[in-house]
């Protein structure tokens, strides 16, 4: 068991960072996650697909970023992602919990969807040489993004609400340790020249704004609605 606790649970009494959600809860998060990831793959899909209609491009990168070399070594950081995205059933434990994290990213999807159609971007990184074996394996990740899609960066953006959303339940080390995890993540985008600056700053604005307009709402809401039921399951008993 993980010895990060969660910050608002008591020192008498802490409550671990990570644990068993439960059979029930463990499936109704992964339909959760399920409905979040159809919303991402129809709307940033359609908005490469409305791109591609068109040959009207932006270069929105610095002179010198074509310069930086491509690490592909960097994609085990960049699909670390999906570790990140796997705890949350076992830090939010109710599917409840981790409702506003996917209003948030469902969000957070539709804003970046509009800007992608709006300002199409093109890339200022050659095609890659070959880097030997894994080269040849984490050039899978350019499977995750589409031409034109760069502006805000999604990865960085969902790396970084989910770090966020992590912390507030954890104390200083464990918020530390999700920042600096989202922060690799994010430079991890431009070693395997995914993304450019510009896009990685975005994403992490975006993700900012979100969560201090999205999620901070939806999870004062949610833990109204908890605490209404509970009480009423106590009065019951």
């Amino acid at each position: 068991m993980l010895k990060l606790q969660n910050h608002q649970s008591s020192d008498a009494n802490p409550e671990p960072l990570i644990a068993w959600p439960g059979l029930h809860n463990l499936r109704l998060t992964l339909l959760l996650s399920l409905l979040v990831f159809v919303i991402f793959c129809l709307f940033f899909t359609g908005a490469g697909a409305i791109t591609a209609m068109h040959s009207w491009r932006l270069h929105l990168f610095f002179d010198f970023e074509p310069g930086i070399p491509y690490v592909p070594q960097w994609g085990v950081v960049y699909f670390s992602m999906n570790g990140l995205f796997a705890l949350a059933p076992f830090i939010f434990r109710h599917w409840q919990g981790g409702l506003p994290l996917a209003v948030t990213l469902i969000v957070e999807t539709l804003i970046a969807s509009l800007v992608f159609v709006l300002l199409p971007l093109e890339a200022g990184f050659s095609p890659h040489s070959d880097a030997g074996l894994m080269g040849d394996i984490f050039r899978w990740a350019e499977l995750l993004y589409l031409d034109h899609n760069y502006l805000p960066s999604l990865h960085v953006t969902f790396a970084m609400t989910t770090a966020l959303a992590y912390s507030r339940r954890c104390r200083l080390a464990g918020r530390c340790i999700f920042l600096m995890w989202a922060l690799a993540i994010a430079a991890s985008t431009i070693f395997i020249h995914a993304h450019h600056l510009l896009d990685v700053v975005a994403g992490i604005a975006l993700a900012l704004v979100s969560m201090r307009l999205v999620y901070e709402p939806g999870l004062r809401t949610t833990g109204q609605v908890l605490r209404v039921k509970y009480q009423v399951l106590g009065d019951a008993s």
